[in-house]
């Protein structure tokens, strides 16, 4: 049996000497790239910001304008400039504005309105507005609405004539015409001629611009021109009429047959008594 000191040392108590470069290779080399990905990330950090506020500025500035919140109230616009009141009243009594007001959520036309101001309606012939029947009401409201929207440019160079939303009993269809330069609109009927004022409201599907005449279709709805006045009666002279006695004729007419009476009566006193 071999003895003790003849034992061979087992292969796991072999001790390997590994050079002291390669340790420092093997072990530094992690530790450099992760000094060098520490040094690059505030750098990239910062890069990544100027890049998102760059995007978050280019979107703002190509950002459409945000959307008036709530619904759009026609009468409400008229309302709040304060000049409107007859034509608001014209809008309630025939519920036209509660009409326009609902169909602006569904038409995909849009309509034009044209305001004529509390002093449009002043300027009228006296007792126009009250002598016109229910439908004429009607009818004269809805001339003043065209059933499609109309930017002031757009009615520089619109083909008229253009319908509006008023019709005649037969169905015709009641029309205005539109004239323009450098930005100035009129617009005119058979009995009405005026410029189209200041927008108070220009996005579609609503555009509402005032006017300082209340647009007349035609004779039918009366004749704003001043009525003639009549002639006035006679005046009764104050002084009193003069009696038959003060009457120079009268007066004549007696001298004379006071005359011919005495002339007669002395003819008799001549003559020879028999």
């Amino acid at each position: 049996m071999p003895t003790n000191s003849s034992r061979v040392p087992l292969p796991c108590m072999l001790s390997l000497k590994i050079p002291q470069q390669w340790l420092s290779f093997t072990y530094s080399r992690p530790l450099q790239h992760q000094q060098k990905n520490m040094a690059s990330a505030p750098v990239s950090s910062i890069v990544v910001s100027v890049f998102l506020a760059l995007i978050a500025t280019v979107s703002a500035q190509t950002a459409p304008a945000p959307a008036l919140s709530g619904p759009l109230n026609f009468t409400g616009i008229l309302d709040k400039n304060g000049q409107y009141t007859y034509f608001l009243r014209f809008l309630a009594d025939t519920q036209v504005g509660s009409q326009i007001q609902n169909q602006l959520n569904t038409t995909s036309d849009g309509f034009t309105v044209f305001s004529p101001t509390d002093n449009a309606f002043n300027k009228l012939r006296l007792g126009l507005i009250n002598g016109l029947d229910s439908e004429k009401k009607v009818q004269l409201v809805l001339y003043h609405v065209l059933p499609k929207y109309y930017s002031l440019k757009d009615l520089l160079f619109v083909s008229n004539p253009v319908r509006t939303e008023a019709t005649k009993p037969d169905g015709t269809v009641f029309a205005l015409n539109f004239t323009g330069r450098d930005n100035q609109v009129n617009v005119s009927s058979a009995m009405t001629e005026t410029s189209v004022k200041s927008a108070l409201y220009q996005r579609k599907p609503l555009a509402i611009y005032e006017v300082d005449k209340v647009l007349l279709p035609d004779k039918s709805f009366g004749d704003n021109s001043p009525a003639a006045a009549p002639s006035p009666a006679p005046k009764k002279s104050s002084e009193p009429k003069p009696k038959s006695s003060d009457n120079p004729g009268s007066s004549g007419t007696n001298m004379g047959l006071g005359l011919l009476l005495g002339l007669a009566l002395a003819c008799m006193g001549f003559l020879p008594i028999s």
